[in-house]
């Protein structure tokens, strides 16, 4: 079985794609049912772009691979595609008509496991400005969003019970209902929203802080959505992947003499953090992130010092825990995009003010 999208295989413009796209939807997309398109964006360094787009076919500004699934059940195999265009350097945009579950089985798992790709996370934060502004700017309305209550009891303004539901799942066909329950469960709740379907004009649109944009009505006004938020957000985007790409460490030499030269990065708290936090931390992470033997220290201002290995990718670096910021030094086989899983970890399990900084380099 093939999952795929019915579009000509020929030299292809972006623009012109995107108005094929919209004009020969029926064609596109052979489901009976709503003609939906999801539109994954993807962090990628240099040679991972490169070893991604390889075996692909080139269309002009486009490249089609196919990725391969089996039920483990039947053992029937699936094929999904998808097509690829570079926005940007570093910045990738795949398209698909695959399932979520061809997405988490060839896509996604790839993520997981490939060097040097990361799904386009939206920080909590800035989901919210993004959200704000195409309510009073766009005058979108909401249909349903999913949330999660992960931040600390502490900093959530919330008038409900400890016990209450850690996940909330909203629809409705009010779209101005939608906005209104959002903003009381942010407020009463401590919901962090995740994902949100925006209805604007004649278009419904689904973004997700983990870089999906589902496209669940395929018009002009879809794609103006989508290109407007990715412009709200790509200064930030642009400098979280530019500062965890940057932190390295290198053999210099001088006089015949090796030095180590690291480029490391920080992670600024808004709270001061100490050991009964730090271990909360450690806590939090260690479904990603293993933590090898950490020391709690006495050395003002460090209260402590780890390795920590990343689950999925095995890459390995260390991390020196101050009262107000962690700083991130490469160790082993360390890729880019370790540093921003442990950061998007941090942010959304505990502090969601935490900022991504880089710091000057320094020779051991």
């Amino acid at each position: 079985m093939e999952v795929k999208m019915n579009i000509p295989e020929q030299e292809w413009k972006y623009k012109e794609w995107v108005e094929y796209i919209i004009k020969e939807k029926e064609k596109v997309f052979s489901s009976k049912k709503e003609n939906m398109l999801k539109v994954y964006y993807i962090h990628a360094d240099k040679r991972s772009t490169q070893k991604l787009l390889e075996p692909a076919k080139r269309f002009g500004e486009f490249y089609l691979i196919t990725l391969h699934y089996e039920y483990p059940s039947t053992g029937s195999k699936i094929s999904a595609e998808y097509w690829i265009h570079e926005k940007e350097p570093g910045l990738l945009m795949l398209f698909t008509s695959s399932t979520r579950e061809g997405y988490e089985k060839t896509l996604k798992n790839k993520l997981r496991t490939a060097f040097g790709l990361y799904h386009m996370w939206i920080k909590p934060e800035t989901f919210k400005i993004v959200r704000d502004d195409l309510i009073e700017n766009k005058n979108c309305g909401i249909l349903n969003f999913y949330g999660e209550r992960k931040r600390n009891e502490y900093k959530v303004i919330s008038y409900v019970k400890e016990h209450a539901n850690r996940k909330l799942y909203y629809r409705t066909d009010n779209k101005d209902d939608g906005i209104k329950r959002v903003k009381e469960l942010e407020y009463h709740l401590g919901l962090s929203v995740r994902s949100i379907e925006f209805v604007y004009e004649n278009s419904r649109v689904q973004i997700t802080t983990e870089g999906l944009f589902h496209l669940k009505k395929i018009n002009q006004k879809a794609f103006e959505l989508m290109d407007h938020v990715i412009e709200k957000i790509r200064e930030e985007e642009n400098q979280m992947r530019n500062i965890t790409q940057s932190i390295t460490t290198e053999i210099v030499k001088d006089k015949n003499i090796e030095n180590y030269k690291s480029m490391p990065g920080r992670i600024q708290f808004d709270e001061e953090q100490d050991k009964e936090s730090t271990t909360e931390l450690i806590a939090k992470l260690k479904s990603h992130f293993v933590f090898f033997e950490p020391k709690f220290v006495a050395i003002d201002p460090i209260h402590m010092i780890s390795d920590v290995i990343d689950r999925n990718k095995g890459t390995i670096f260390s991390i020196i825990a101050f009262k107000n910021s962690i700083i991130l030094m490469p160790k082993y086989k360390v890729t880019f995009e370790s540093f921003l899983e442990f950061y998007k970890e941090i942010v959304e399990n505990i502090d969601e003010s935490a900022k991504l900084l880089p710091l000057s380099e320094v020779c051991i």
